[in-house]
């Protein structure tokens, strides 16, 4: 079994400014930008499953992604790292999205890659303007560590950021072939996680321009905020 990364999906984001809301399509996503709920509470995460900065947890529990043609599975995680003495608030969110790359029969059937979407909100948990950010978003696999990596930066000399946040998606890991057992694989290539690298990603928060940096005391995997393990298996 061996996997291959490739640059099938979206095209990679540059350090330019977005002019658009950028976001992965999946199956029962929530709404807002790339699937991001409106409102998060300080210090919280949705839909995490435990995290594991070491690699695979040899656990064969592991909750279960699955491509199903000819729609997207999508695993997302956000959470609020940080606010200013005004209310505005940093948010991290990160997307774990199995997809449908040729069919069951094709030398590449699926794949898996990463999204982070970083943003700002005020006191009343409406989205505003930050006033810069940096984020680097990765996603890994358990047997090779680190498989895929995009960086992406918007404010000061590089342009307003979007209001409605802004997108870092990674490229494509490719699976080359289906494996029956892929659920119950534990420490294997199917176990991976997407998760935003910590030190690197910062959010200037607007007004205050009071800097929140992903870091061991606001993330939830070492100094990353990572979307915990899953299965990536096609059914």
């Amino acid at each position: 079994m061996t996997t291959r990364p490739r640059l099938r999906t979206a095209a990679l984001l540059t350090g330019l400014a977005l002019t658009a809301t950028l976001g992965i399509p999946t199956a029962g996503a929530a709404s807002g930008t790339g699937g991001i709920p409106a409102h998060y509470a300080v210090g919280s995460a949705h839909g995490l499953p435990p995290a594991n900065a070491g690699g695979g947890n040899g656990a064969s529990s592991l909750p279960i992604l699955y491509a199903i043609a000819p729609s997207e599975n999508q695993a997302h995680s956000c959470k609020v790292i940080g606010k200013d003495q005004y209310g505005n608030q940093a948010v991290v969110c990160v997307n774990l999205t199995v997809i449908i790359v040729g069919g069951p029969g094709a030398a590449l059937p699926y794949g898996v890659n990463a999204q982070a979407v970083l943003l700002c909100e005020n006191s009343s948990n409406v989205k505003v303007q930050c006033a810069n950010i940096s984020e680097r978003v990765e996603m890994a696999d358990a047997v090779n560590g680190v498989d895929v990596t995009q960086n992406n930066i918007c404010g000061h000399q590089y342009g307003a950021c979007p209001v409605a946040g802004l997108s870092a998606q990674t490229g494509t890991m490719d699976y080359t072939s289906i494996n029956s057992q892929c659920a119950s694989n534990p420490s294997s290539v199917y176990d991976v996680w997407a998760f935003a690298v910590g030190g690197v990603t910062v959010i200037e928060l607007p007004g205050s321009g009071q800097n929140v940096t992903l870091d061991s005391s606001n993330a939830n995997d070492g100094s990353n905020y990572s979307t915990g393990h899953y299965y990536a298996c096609y059914e």
